[in-house]
């Protein structure tokens, strides 16, 4: 009756830590390791050792079942309260509203509707030392210490609800339109209708990424939200991007990336971080040059990470030489095989990629991204320094290729490119030269092959280049989109200046014109934009070259690079017959000079 239950209450608040302790059952200490978070207090069997006969064990619906089943009782069920309530022990009063922890809630809920107490009145008992620790079976006390800690626990009488009461999403649709007593927390039916915990992600107020994340993402969202509302904020997000160079300008370019929201970026290099990198290459500090260097492409790599977070960027770095033209590769065959596999890395980092970032040294090596981007459909954007001045351009793309982009297709074109015109495209790199790319290095000093450039240049051509990238992705036609004529402020004669583009100027995008070239010079603080079409004897964008790499490929790629005087890109992209024709021209164009003189002569004799 309840006179032993408050008789067993008194002694459990004379001796609870001391009764817990020396009454748990072996396998409950194994089992938890202390004090359980539910536990029933029965009594009969065996003595607990505590001079009671109660002891403790862990509550679930078995031992229950068996504990009721045999001569033990239940004297009454009890849970480990975690709230900071003040010491209620020995006082015979008590408020009206004591706080209880929210386990409670469970507990009653799992009496109902695990162990069949449905409407029927328990004795549970609110667990609450002073200080919560734990109780390990071993822990010896004596009466008198453990009486001169302060009691907060609490002895409750609670009624169990009746099952109907809880609101669950299993009921009829007549009980459902009832107002249920008792609304169910922790546990509840989740999306797919079974119970189950709900979660809620504090990770972006805890995660100094996701705080990274949401605050540079800000200035995009304002821009898209306040000034420019087609800004494609998921396609930037995605696109994955190429840096072919992972100097001065890649450092620049891959910062100024990360600022449009780019989380997609691989780094080629070949080179590996020196001195003299730190202060002019922003991706690089002075440990990275220690033991000989890290390589440039993972040391940058791994400073995007560092910059906005290993969840915020997918940036990886690849170390490969990219084959160049007038560059043999030694006669032997393990350098062969090896450029063999350079070019086939290459060749599969364009395929995959959505744009490439043309950022190396020399001009040779220039040459075979730009083949691949030109087989590939790719958008190449170059960038080249000078002393003081700077070149930005992109190489054209098919017009057929920019009607099926328009249309929303994806990936290149099939079949040759021979019926493509050049006239109708933007030329490349190489496209204003008559001769083929040679070995730019040979016969020069170290301090002739470095890259001497003023140190701002490289940060403003790394800006223009991404900028530009960005307008041309948001044009109906990409990277095939036409260039500004004269009339727009854009062209070979500058046109006049325009503060401000209409949105119906065919030749812009929502974020501005895009030229083909942009030239500047800080020595007069000007920039050019000319227009040049592609030009049909392009050592690299041709059509002829285009498709003997297309049929040959590495074979291909081997002859131009053996070749020391680039007399085989000459011939195949049909270079010598036009020098030669053009020879011949200025053979005739002197002999009409020569026959003016001679008639200029015999007049002069007439008179």
């Amino acid at each position: 009756g309840i006179d032993a239950v408050k008789a067993v209450v008194s002694t459990y608040h004379q001796l609870r830590l001391q009764r817990l302790a020396k009454c748990m059952d072996a396998s409950a200490s194994k089992s938890f390791h202390g004090c359980p978070p539910f536990f029933l207090i029965v009594r009969g069997g065996e003595e607990g050792g505590c001079g009671s006969g109660l002891r403790c064990v862990e509550l679930s619906k078995k031992s229950y079942e068996q504990h009721r089943d045999e001569s033990e009782s239940v004297v009454c069920f009890a849970f480990l309260d975690t709230s900071t309530t003040g010491s209620v022990g020995g006082s015979s009063e008590i408020k009206d509203y004591v706080p209880v922890g929210w386990s409670l809630r469970n507990m009653v809920a799992y009496l109902s509707l695990r162990l069949g107490l449905a409407g029927r009145a328990v004795n549970v008992v609110s667990y609450r030392p002073a200080v919560i620790r734990r109780i390990e079976g071993s822990v010896e006390e004596s009466d008198d210490a453990v009486q001169g800690e302060e009691d907060s626990s609490l002895l409750l009488r609670i009624v169990c609800p009746l099952v109907s009461d809880y609101d669950w999403s299993d009921k009829s649709s007549e009980q459902q339109q009832q107002q249920p007593l008792y609304r169910t927390t922790g546990f509840e039916p989740n999306a797919r209708g079974r119970p189950g915990p709900r979660t809620v992600n504090l990770s972006p107020l805890l995660s100094p990424q996701h705080l990274s994340a949401q605050a540079s993402d800000l200035n995009l969202r304002l821009m898209k939200w306040r000034a420019v509302p087609n800004l494609d904020l998921d396609k930037l997000r995605s696109l994955k991007v190429l840096l072919l160079g992972a100097g001065t300008l890649g450092c620049g370019v891959a910062r100024t990336l990360q600022g449009w929201g780019c989380r997609h970026v691989t780094l080629v290099d070949n080179g590996r971080v020196s001195y003299s990198n730190p202060v002019r290459q922003n991706l690089f500090v002075l440990e990275d040059c220690a033991e000989g260097g890290k390589p440039k492409a993972e040391a940058a790599a791994d400073a995007l990470k560092k910059i906005a977070g290993e969840d915020n960027v997918k940036a990886r770095g690849v170390c490969l030489t990219i084959p160049m033209p007038g560059h043999p590769f030694g006669g032997s065959e393990k350098a062969e095989d090896l450029a063999r596999k350079d070019t086939k890395v290459l060749s599969d980092l364009v395929r995959d990629c959505d744009v490439v970032f043309l950022l190396t040294d020399t001009r040779e090596s220039r040459w075979i991204p730009t083949v691949l981007a030109r087989a590939e459909g790719k958008m190449l954007i170059n960038a080249a320094l000078g002393l003081d001045s700077w070149l930005v351009m992109r190489h054209g793309g098919n017009t057929a290729e920019g009607k099926k982009e328009a249309a929303g297709a994806s990936g290149p074109t099939t079949g040759t490119s021979s019926t493509t015109n050049p006239t109708s495209r933007l030329g490349c790199y190489f496209c204003n030269d008559v001769v083929a790319p040679e070995n730019s290095t040979n016969n020069r000093t170290i301090d002739q092959q470095c890259t001497v450039t003023r140190p701002g240049i490289a940060n403003i051509a790394a800006s223009m280049a991404v900028e530009l990238m960005v307008s041309l992705l948001h044009h109906p036609l990409g990277h095939a989109a036409p260039a500004p004529s004269a009339a727009t402020g854009s062209g070979n004669d500058g046109g006049a200046y325009r503060p401000a583009v209409e949105e119906s100027d065919a030749n812009a995008s929502p974020l501005g014109l895009m030229p083909h070239q942009i030239r500047g010079s800080v020595v007069s603080y000007t920039m050019m934009t000319p227009t040049v079409p592609a030009f049909a004897h392009c050592p690299g964008c041709s059509d002829a070259v285009v498709d003997a790499y297309r049929s040959r490929g590495f074979d291909f790629v081997r002859d131009v690079c053996n070749s020391v005087d680039g007399k085989v890109l000459d011939d195949i992209s049909g270079l010598t017959e036009y020098r030669r024709r053009a020879e011949e021209m200025m053979e005739v164009a002197m002999g009409w000079d020569d026959d003016d003189d001679v008639n200029e002569e015999n007049d002069e004799d007439d008179f």
